[in-house]
């Protein structure tokens, strides 16, 4: 199971709860069953879900993290319909865990995703306080430039529908784990960190981006 707060972000607070032969596992470390009880019967406003597999291709290129697709969907002011700002995704490093961000020093890499089509581009990492781009992953090795996500097509026309049923929110950073049929939402931000996008080129370069903030007093 996963068990984490209907508030707060950067991963904070989320326990992965497994049960096997040789007893109980938190976050990975063996846990007996009393120390489980203490540590989780005191947790409030949690949701807790059921473990998801990611597909194969994220997989193979970080399989120790849950590698994410970060879109940014905004409101149309003049079609007073939603559409895509920005797309990247997530991959986690050596030393992240099972988490893939990229904000604060946090060490996962962010890679631009072609809107048309979700082919891959480079992988953006900070290092030292350098920026450096990569065709292939900085600890695998595996290929991530040209790989393309599958269902791409698919997973935007049902993401786009979703954000549609939420016009009072209409500034999203959606956090999706594309699965091998489908995709599971992990949460919706409505103040999301932008240098994951940014990083890639400038987000105002849309003028429907540029008319969302105008609009909504963010921009002159």
């Amino acid at each position: 199971l996963v068990l984490r707060p209907s508030f707060g972000g950067g991963g904070t607070g989320i326990f992965f709860v497994e049960k096997s032969a040789g007893g109980f596992r938190i976050n990975a470390l063996p846990c007996r069953e009393t120390m489980m009880e203490t540590l989780l019967r005191p947790l409030h406003d949690y949701l807790v879900t059921g473990f998801v597999e990611q597909a194969d291709y994220a997989a193979v290129i970080a399989p120790e993290s849950t590698n994410t697709l970060r879109i940014l969907t905004l409101w149309d002011v003049d079609r007073d319909e939603p559409f895509m700002a920005a797309t990247c995704h997530r991959f986690g490093r050596e030393g992240t865990g099972p988490l893939d961000n990229f904000h604060a020093g946090a060490g996962g890499t962010s890679v631009s995703i072609d809107p048309e089509t979700g082919v891959l581009g480079k992988a953006v990492i900070r290092e030292c306080g350098e920026i450096r781009r990569l065709s292939h992953h900085p600890d695998t090795g595996q290929a991530i430039e040209g790989v393309v996500v599958p269902e791409w097509k698919k997973t935007t026309d049902e993401l786009l529908a979703l954000a549609a049923r939420f016009p009072y929110a209409p500034c999203i950073g959606w956090d999706l784990v594309k699965l091998s049929s489908g995709w599971v939402c992990l949460e919706g931000n409505p103040f999301p960190g932008y240098h994951v996008w940014q990083v890639h080129g400038g987000i105002l370069k849309d003028p429907r981006a540029r008319r969302f903030y105008q609009a909504f007093g963010m921009l002159k």
